[in-house]
């Protein structure tokens, strides 16, 4: 599974998700979310390559994902960006 997969949210149930082709409770489906530095520093390297490779023309990035329009793929450059530079909520002393 992508670390950054987005899963739909069911429209009138709240924290249920749709996960692996059925509605799940969050509570069943929780699971860690924080990534480790070396994984925030990969997915931020592979996303600024992809908007590189965006700005230059491309359509299809090196390794053959499909490449977003030019402002996708900048505001997913700076959403990672904000993730590797602000502290977790929970950092730091209670």
């Amino acid at each position: 599974m992508n670390p950054l997969t987005v899963f739909p949210r069911h429209p009138s149930a709240p924290d249920t998700y749709y996960i692996g082709g059925a509605w799940a409770p969050a509570a069943i489906t929780a699971v860690e979310k924080r990534f480790s530095q070396g994984e925030l520093a990969a997915e931020w390297h592979k996303q600024d390559n992809h908007c590189g490779q965006r700005l230059e023309g491309y359509g299809v990035a090196h390794n053959g994902e499909p490449l977003a329009d030019e402002e996708t793929e900048i505001e997913r450059l700076r959403t990672l960006y904000r993730f590797c530079t602000q502290p977790a909520h929970d950092a730091g002393p209670a």
